[in-house]
């Protein structure tokens, strides 16, 4: 059967989602070119054994969306230039690279509803080649991080975490989607969520930033407005989080 132009484009976007989550790990994996030094041994994530990292930074992963060709053209360029301490001169955005200075920890953690009903809890990936799902467990995924052994285990130095997602939370326990009455109306989530983990997660002075995929469809544009970006500066403020920017994925 002939397929038409539109579901050759739906293909092709669906694959680049794909391909965009293997570039990530790819870049990832390829990330940990950190120094070597005679003087000061290595862990085998090239950290100083003695003295262990100097920050731990989180990249969360979004996997629940396909992105498209020329968002995943700039997650892998952005994130081959940043962990070689760079910033393309094109693009003068307000990215903070100490998040990937050199002897900094860096771990990849996926947003995955399967993986978060484990009871072992969250840990880093090293490898993903995973399709894109519906759901979007963001805030879980943060509350995860946060009271996870991996994330927590340096307690003194500073920990960063930086988000690659268009930022739609969407799981059974609150979606910015307005059809169960919910939506990203942070007063509404506050007063129904008080006394919940949700509104205490463990971000104390943990500083954040946003690889922000803005979406093509209608649907999601509507949510995706000043509003949308105020929720999210509120939860991070709730969580006593320091938030350094929200930086536009091009696409």
């Amino acid at each position: 059967m002939i397929q038409s132009a539109r579901q050759r484009r739906k293909k092709r976007q669906d694959l680049m989602g794909t391909i965009g989550i293997i570039a990530l790990v790819v870049i990832f994996g390829g990330g940990f070119y950190f120094f070597q030094s005679t003087s000061d041994p290595l862990d085998k994530n090239y950290c100083s054994i003695n003295n262990g990292p100097n920050a731990v930074t989180a990249i969360i992963f979004d996997k629940s969306q396909m992105y498209t060709n020329d968002q995943v053209t700039d997650i892998k360029t952005s994130f081959n230039l940043w962990l070689a301490g760079e910033e393309a001169i094109t693009k003068n955005r307000n990215i903070d690279l100490d998040f990937f200075q050199e002897g900094n920890l860096i771990q990849l953690y996926v947003a995955d509803e399967k993986a978060l009903s484990q009871p072992d809890g969250l840990e880093p990936v090293e490898e993903l080649c995973e399709k894109a799902e519906g759901n979007s467990p963001i805030m879980e995924t943060l509350i995860r991080i946060s009271n996870s052994e991996s994330f927590q285990k340096h307690p003194n130095v500073n920990h960063n975490i930086f988000i690659v997602s268009d930022m739609i939370q969407n799981s059974n326990n609150w979606t910015h989607y307005s059809g169960r009455n919910q939506g990203a109306n942070w007063s509404r989530f506050s007063s129904e969520m008080s006394g919940t983990v949700f509104m205490r997660p463990r971000l104390n002075q943990v500083q954040v930033q946003v690889f922000y995929a803005k979406r093509q469809n209608q649907r999601d544009k509507s949510i995706q407005t000043r509003s949308h970006v105020q929720f999210w500066e509120e939860f991070f403020f709730n969580a006593n989080a320091n938030v350094s920017g929200w930086i536009n994925i091009d696409g």
